[in-house]
């Protein structure tokens, strides 16, 4: 039944697995699973595939009899799949099933917001990529047109899912651009009955926000000359630019078919995701920017106004979450907030801290606020992830709120300079257990001032925790940045708890 309602509704299809070329290709699986001798990836496969068609189903259905059995053999199948994924061996077979079943056990895990393990996974599928050349245009053993869309669209969700994770993970990406020889742009017309397409310019975008990490925040380019560094964070931000404000026909005609299958004011939560992950995209590229020597701020220009823009964006989104379907909801909790890193609200949290201005407190309510929008039938563990948001806005807030009842308090204006749980202790908002960085507190006395020659990363500091003239750079000062950012992150990954 749910596979025959699959067939028929194009909602179902957009909402479904993207990562199969049509819905024959899973029905293939299927009926090796149920009939024949299936192996450890068919049986992959065909789980994470019913798993997402059950809890569609789920979403559609009106009666409620039907409606409660699609939940219950959708917690059937989680329960199993989960049960598979713990018994996964470590060498398995270098075939295109395996490759398959292994990126949508990755989906699987960053769908619940195992980060770490989608990336583990991943890793095990770019290798078996890699050995058996899928990602080049031709193979050594001629394919079928159909066979090679299929490919080529396994790879480009991968590598979509590698620029995405590598970018959250602040790691190397795992596939380069030079490996990939795939024409995307002349395969995205052929279309199957997937729910989704080949966007030749998602991949694009994809491979500049793999840069990232190399020329901005990796070891060797932190000791790159300001100069040097910020020449390449401007031309990566142009380039950028340029692409997303690029007209895509097959971008415009996946948006198109999206408003004809759930409406046009829901479709509108799509577009205004795609930009809430730029303007985060570009605000992290901005953040290595130095600031001018005449602001006390430890941002540019144009990171804040990146930062401002995102979270207007997402203060936009809300309005929209309002009034639409729990899936929409969940797409967007999973895309915009979660997939990529809502840099914007740890640069404008510093930035109030830093000024110790209220007014930039507002455009963190907007993100704090989502907490209490999400419906009851989504996972926890968007409540979960979205608590830390919550818990540092309060820390804000009592920040501020102190330094604007103790005026005699001078303001350091650079927010690297204090550890994270610094803030915490001065607000006196209790640190989370799982907050776990290297940071020296047993000079941190009475709650609300740091004792003398706290030392942080290995620079000398003075008076009040401020350092000392000529032991702090930019560099360090944004690889400090850095570090505590990806702390931060990481207290998002459920692998955590």
């Amino acid at each position: 039944m749910a596979v025959q309602r699959l067939r028929e509704s194009p909602r179902l299809q957009l909402f479904w697995r993207a990562e199969f070329h049509s819905i024959s290709q899973f029905v293939e699986y299927l009926m090796t699973v149920y009939f024949g001798k299936p192996t450890l990836a068919d049986l992959i496969v065909t789980h994470v595939g019913l798993v997402s068609l059950l809890h569609e189903c789920d979403n559609v259905e009106t009666e409620q009899v039907l409606k409660n059995e699609f939940a219950s053999q959708a917690t059937l199948c989680r329960q199993n799949l989960d049960s598979i994924l713990a018994g996964l061996p470590f060498n398995m077979p270098c075939t295109p099933d395996y490759i398959l079943a292994l990126f949508m056990a990755s989906s699987y895990h960053l769908e619940n917001c195992r980060i770490s393990m989608s990336w583990n996974t991943l890793a095990a599928a770019v290798q078996m990529c890699q050995t058996l050349g899928f990602t080049r245009e031709n193979l050594p053993k001629p394919e079928s047109g159909e066979a090679k869309q299929r490919r080529a669209k396994l790879i480009f969700y991968i590598h979509l899912c590698d620029k995405m994770l590598a970018l959250r993970l602040s790691r190397p990406v795992l596939i380069r651009d030079g490996e990939i020889t795939i024409n995307f742009e002349a395969l995205e017309t052929d279309r199957g009955d997937g729910p989704t397409p080949i966007i030749a310019k998602w991949a694009w975008f994809c491979s500049l926000q793999g840069r990232i990490y190399d020329i901005l925040y990796s070891p060797g380019s932190l000791l790159q000359p300001d100069v040097e560094r910020e020449t390449n964070a401007r031309r990566l931000a142009a380039e950028m630019e340029q692409l997303f404000q690029t007209k895509s026909v097959a971008e415009e005609h996946l948006f198109e078919s999206i408003g004809a299958s759930i409406g046009e004011n829901q479709s509108e939560v799509f577009r205004r995701t795609d930009k809430v992950a730029y303007y985060s995209t570009r605000c992290l590229v901005f953040r290595a920017v130095k600031p001018a020597s005449m602001t006390s701020s430890a941002f540019c220009y144009e990171c804040l106004e990146a930062a401002k823009n995102g979270l207007e964006q997402h203060r936009i989104c809300l309005s929209m979450l309002k009034n639409v379907e729990a899936i929409i909801f969940e797409f967007y909790m999973h895309w915009g907030l979660m997939a990529v890193p809502l840099v914007p609200f740890i640069v404008l949290f510093c930035h109030a801290i830093e000024t110790c201005d209220p007014t930039h407190l507002e455009p963190l309510a907007a993100v704090v606020e989502t907490v209490d929008m999400i419906p009851p039938d989504l996972p926890n563990v968007y409540r979960k992830q979205l608590h830390l948001f919550k818990l540092m806005y309060e820390v804000a807030c009592k920040y501020v709120g102190s330094r604007a009842n103790n005026p005699q308090v001078q303001v350091s204006g650079r927010i690297p300079d204090t550890p994270f749980e610094m803030l915490f202790f001065e607000a006196g908002v209790p640190v989370p257990s799982h907050l776990n960085m290297q940071t020296n507190l047993q000079s941190f006395n009475d709650g609300t001032h740091l004792a003398n020659e706290v030392n942080y990363g290995g620079l000398p500091t003075g008076q009040g925790g401020n350092m000392v003239e000529g032991g702090f750079d930019h560099n360090m000062e944004l690889g400090n940045w850095f570090e505590q950012n990806q702390e931060i992150f990481m207290m998002l990954d459920n692998n955590q708890s």
